[in-house]
């Protein structure tokens, strides 16, 4: 059994610490150019930054910005984080930071971690309103401030930007691995090679999730699933990773401080019942698993934005006419693809034959011929 220096608990603050020690391994060949190029790279996707939320917030930038020689200048988390790398020459070495986040204490008004420089950031403490629950202390409704060394605020920024996805409605929304992964992946951490395959999937992960949120709908949690279900099929064959689990965490900012409102849960498997389905029932099964995939991938682009934009229009006083016929495909395409439900997809087929057919008679040429287009090209082949 590896020893974890920091509890594996399903928190955000565990998560966001073994996030970014984690990451410090998968570029551990490499020189911290690696990391400032991760950071890029996932940060540059988002469509939003993560506000500050006062002036506790901006003593964390400030204090850990002296530690770096760099000067606060007003920006978002991630922006700052981005700019702050400019300026580190050098990866924290990983002894001295795995030893820090296994020296925690409580020192009157304080939970520190490592050492108590650095004022933590108020979404470091959205896993709770107060204090720290314990029968063997008082500390329950207390108000507890948390400090951490500089190298430990470095890790936990690198934690929480390497998993962000973006700000959706009002929720800000971050995937990192389950803690059942992070054991996993902490126990082989230095198996360089299968760490860096996991943080591949994990962003591309990401970069799915960001499109999936996009169409905001009560099929929300569906849609994920279907996404990521279809689009990493190939990048677990390709890395020969059988499961892969993440755990998403929903997060809403209210007044001065950021409060979790969901956490779920999503487990990946190289292998599901989907796959023997299509592998029994139609004769090029990746290329049908590839049209499949597409409708999550061209969003934004004819002729499946048609799809996307009835789902938006189910918030909406006059959702579109078909928007039900869309969201009850969409369901069907879950029961196929998720529970392995041939029925499913036939059903996913005969909704959108209701979608045509209800264009064409609204006389909307346009309409029908893009859901014409649809059917088309996820025709069995």
């Amino acid at each position: 059994m590896t020893e974890l220096p920091f509890p594996i608990d399903g928190t955000f603050l565990s998560s966001a610490i073994y996030e970014g020690v984690l990451s410090y391994y998968a570029c551990k060949k490499d020189n911290f150019d690696c990391i400032k190029k991760r950071v890029r790279d996932i940060t540059s996707g988002a469509r939003f930054d993560i506000p500050s939320t006062g002036k506790n917030d901006q003593s964390f930038f400030r204090e850990l910005g002296r530690q770096y020689q760099y000067t606060y200048g007003e920006e978002g988390t991630l922006l700052f984080l981005r700019n702050l790398l400019e300026n580190v020459q050098e990866s924290p070495k990983l002894e001295s930071v795995e030893m820090q986040i296994g020296n925690i204490i409580f020192e009157k008004d304080a939970f520190v971690i490592g050492n108590k420089n650095i004022t933590g950031l108020q979404l470091f403490k959205c896993d709770r309103y107060s204090g720290f629950t314990s029968l063997e202390t008082n500390y329950t409704t207390s108000q507890i401030t948390l400090r951490t060394s500089p190298e430990v605020a470095l890790t936990l920024l690198i934690g929480v930007a390497s998993s962000f996805i973006d700000r959706a409605d009002n929720f800000y929304c971050f995937l990192f691995f389950s803690p059942d992964e992070i054991v996993r992946l902490y126990s082989e951490r230095n198996n360089i090679d299968l760490v860096r395959k996991y943080f591949m999937v994990k962003d591309k992960a990401i970069e799915i999730l960001r499109t999936a949120y996009l169409a905001a709908s009560p099929g929300e949690i569906a849609i994920m699933e279907l996404a990521l279900n279809l689009k990493l099929q190939e990048e677990m064959n390709k890395y020969n990773l059988d499961k892969v689990s993440f755990m998403l965490f929903r997060i809403a900012r209210e007044g001065n401080t950021y409060k979790i409102y969901e956490q779920i849960p999503l487990t990946l498997y190289r292998r599901i019942v989907f796959r023997d389905i299509v592998e029994k029932y139609f004769k090029n099964p990746e290329r049908f698993i590839k049209k499949l995939s597409k409708i999550f991938e061209e969003k934004d682009k004819k002729p499946y934005f048609r799809l996307w934009n009835a789902l938006r229009s189910l918030s909406r006083q006059q959702p579109e006419s078909e928007a039900s016929n869309v969201l009850s495909a969409i369901m069907n395409l879950y029961r196929f693809v998720i529970l392995g439900d041939p029925q499913g997809y036939y059903q996913f087929l005969r909704e959108l034959h209701n979608c045509y057919r209800k264009a064409e008679t609204e006389g909307n040429e346009k309409k029908s011929e893009d859901y014409r287009r649809i059917i088309d090209r996820l025709r069995v082949s």
